[in-house]
C-alpha cells in the first residue's frame, strides 16, 4: 500500500512539481524594468509611448515580458 502511495506521489510530482517556470514568461512591472535596464520611469514611459519597447495593460497598469525586455537590452 505505501508502496503505491509513493508511486502515485511521484506521479503528481512529476507532472505538477517539476513543471519549470521559463524566463520567457514572466511578467514585469516598471519597477522591474527600470532595474533591468538601468534607465528611469520617465525614459521607460517615453520608450512605452512611443512603443519601442512594446508592453501591454491589464486595467491602468502596464506590464512587459521578459523576453521584450531582454531582447530590447540586446539591441
Amino acid at each position: 500500500m505505501i508502496d503505491k502511495l509513493d508511486k502515485i506521489s511521484a506521479e503528481f510530482r512529476e507532472m505538477f512539481g517539476a513543471h519549470k517556470r521559463n524566463s520567457d514568461d514572466i511578467i514585469l512591472d516598471y519597477q522591474d524594468v527600470c532595474q533591468i535596464l538601468h534607465i528611469s520611469l520617465r525614459h521607460l514611459r517615453r520608450l512605452a509611448n512611443s512603443n519601442e519597447l512594446p508592453g501591454f495593460k491589464i486595467g491602468r497598469r502596464r506590464f512587459w515580458r521578459n523576453y521584450d525586455v531582454q531582447e530590447y537590452f540586446a539591441r
